[in-house]
């Protein structure tokens, strides 16, 4: 399963980078007393994770 993954998805050359707090809104997932979901927070997390494949 694993090299399937990595078949799908490899690894950017430039390394990984730190997503921001700010850039997604929301609270963060440790500070939260409970689990929550919190569909805009996903959606935004989804696009700047999308953003930063595309680069």
């Amino acid at each position: 399963m694993l090299r399937q993954l990595q078949a799908l998805a490899p690894v950017p050359r430039g390394g990984l980078s730190a997503i921001d707090q700010d850039m997604i809104g929301g609270s963060p997932l440790w500070l939260r007393a409970e689990p929550d979901f919190d569909p805009a927070q996903a959606d935004a997390l989804a696009a700047v994770v999308t953003m930063s494949l595309a680069a």
